[in-house]
């Protein structure tokens, strides 16, 4: 794999995205299903290590280029995802004066939306990549993202609480045979 390659993928999702985890589709599809350079499961426990970490919410990318390139990776990951909103701050003036527009508000919501359905669609697919059956640990999953959900929706909860809370039932749960 191409080291410009790699930062290329990180600086067109950081480049083509509005917010922290917005980006996280286009990483999956990228280095999971077009290169094959990782897998769905590395993907999430990256995210995970991410989310856990300190700092903005979209570095969980610096921990998707370390597992997948190395202590290189995690640059590039940093570089390609920072890059884009650094060009972008001297434009903040240009932005600010047409926000208001009608026309703005609805590309910014549209926007938002099709992010969420992206990462609805990401999620599902990182919790059950071969979907969900009643005799494997598919319903397990589920339950789990579901709990994640219910747990951090309002925003008050940090993200560790779940993660943790999710992982000591996932030890539980394979402990169990479940």
């Amino acid at each position: 794999m191409s080291p410009l390659e790699f930062f290329l993928i990180f600086l067109k999702a950081s480049a083509i995205t509005f917010t922290g985890m917005g980006s996280l589709p286009i990483l999956q599809q990228e280095l999971v299903q077009f290169h094959g350079w990782t897998t769905d499961e590395q993907i999430a426990k990256a995210v995970a290590i991410g989310r856990l970490s300190p700092g903005p919410n979209g570095m969980y990318a610096v921990s998707i280029g370390y597992v997948v390139m190395g202590w290189l990776g995690a640059l590039l990951a940093l570089l390609g995802s920072v890059l884009p909103p650094l060009i972008i701050i001297p434009l903040a003036p240009l932005v600010r004066r047409s926000i208001h527009r009608p026309w703005v508000d609805g590309l910014m919501r549209g926007i938002g939306l099709g992010s969420a359905g992206l990462l609805l669609s990401v999620g599902v697919g990182l919790v059950a990549p071969n979907g969900f059956s009643l005799a494997g640990p598919g319903p397990w999953n589920l339950a789990l993202a579901v709990l994640g959900f219910a747990l951090t929706r309002t925003g008050k909860l940090h993200p560790a609480i779940p993660l943790g809370v999710a992982g000591v039932a996932g030890v539980v749960l394979s402990m169990a045979g479940l």
